[in-house]
């Protein structure tokens, strides 16, 4: 199989709070020079919400192709990234890693990364920055209301680093084609229903529910939303819960570093057990560019990933939520749409009574009387 990559950049700068060893030349240097340590590499693809800074893109094309979109939101982005392999037409046994433009690579994340994809043949997930046992890559406790119970955790090792069953990834990942292809619908859907659509993502893809019952209900109880909006996002929520739970027929497990093998460039989620400083200081420009595999070298070149036991070319399981197809969609919705519509004549009758106590307090003070 070949391993591609789809990077994605903005020219734009955010309010978040960045480490003294932040720049968007670093994290891209990095990612360079982590592909370049791989024995060849398949197709480099940046998408970038342009403009952006000159002399990174002069960078990026001599290493791949730039595709520059202007005007892109997040979720524009992010939809316009996964859209890149059929695009490429790459096979379904290729791996491809999507990367963003705030992360910090350790020289040796994709030989690890490529290694324990040989490992794991099938339908899976890959992460180089994760959530597991409880805690963010940085040591903070993922928050309350994110937790999972966490299966039992199978342990590898590759390229010398521990590699483990996980939570939760951001929007930085590998998948193999095919899984993608047959996980479309859960990339154009998740980030639709709001708040930590990533961490959503991850959890519909192994078989978990992503929003509890919290979680499911916020929009509705938040008075920052209109009705209809929130309940249009309680019935997204609950339908991908839905969907998720069909997913524990077929998993596709988060397999990801312990530690990280990059981090996110933002306090407080730096990564711990890594001199993140120090790596980014350490980091350089690649004195050439990246070697891409050709298709008359893929075949000296390529990381072929071992078939099942018992077969030659066992093809890859369709997924549960793929097979149950438009039908499995629409009992989900009907089931969400059901839900939603019950906690929104809830919560108008709540405002109904916040209105009455509030009217039933107000009156007497104007000197009127309740009968």
């Amino acid at each position: 199989m070949n391993c591609h990559f789809v990077y994605r950049s903005t020219g734009k700068e955010n309010r978040k709070e960045r480490p003294a060893f932040y720049t968007k030349a670093v994290a891209l240097a990095s990612f360079l020079s982590a592909i370049g340590a791989l024995p060849a590499a398949g197709e480099i693809v940046f998408v970038n919400d342009a403009p952006i800074a000159p002399e990174l893109e002069e960078v990026m094309r001599r290493h791949g192709s730039v595709v520059n979109l202007p005007g892109l939101t997040m979720l524009a982005s992010y939809w316009r990234a996964i859209a890149v392999p059929d695009e490429r037409g790459w096979a379904d046994e290729d791996l491809v890693y999507f990367s963003e433009d705030d992360y910090l690579f350790r020289p040796d994340a994709f030989v690890s990364l490529f290694e324990i994809s040989r490992q794991v043949p099938g339908d899976a997930y890959f992460a180089l920055y994760a959530s597991y046992d409880g805690l963010e890559p940085s040591g903070r406790p993922v928050p309350v209301e994110r937790r999972r119970t966490e299966r039992v955790r199978t342990s590898y090792t590759a390229a010398g680093h521990r590699w483990v069953t996980a939570l939760s990834t951001t929007s930085s990942f590998a998948v193999r084609v095919g899984t993608l292809r047959r996980d479309r619908w859960l990339h154009r859907y998740a980030p639709r229903t709001g708040g930590a659509w990533d961490h959503a993502i991850s959890l519909a893809h192994s078989g978990r529910m992503p929003f509890g019952l919290i979680t499911l209900a916020d929009p509705l109880w938040s008075r920052d939303y209109k009705l209809v909006h929130a309940a249009r996002q309680a019935t997204l929520r609950l339908g991908l819960d839905v969907l998720g739970i069909a997913a524990k027929l077929h998993p596709r497990p988060l397999i990801a570093t312990v530690p990280a093998l990059a981090t996110h460039m933002e306090v407080p989620h730096v990564a711990t057990g890594t001199d993140w400083a120090a790596v980014a200081a350490a980091t350089q420009w690649p004195a050439a560019p990246v070697a891409r595999a050709s298709a008359a070298t893929a075949a000296a070149v390529q990381i072929a990933a071992p078939p099942a036991p018992g077969s030659r070319t066992a093809p890859m399981p369709r997924s549960t939520l793929q097979a149950m197809g438009r039908r499995g969609l629409v009992i989900a919705a009907s089931v969400g749409v059901i839900a939603a519509a019950w906690m929104a004549v809830h919560r108008a009758r709540l405002n109904h009574h916040h209105h009455a106590v509030h009217a039933h307090a107000v009156i007497p003070q104007s000197g009127g009387a309740l009968h």
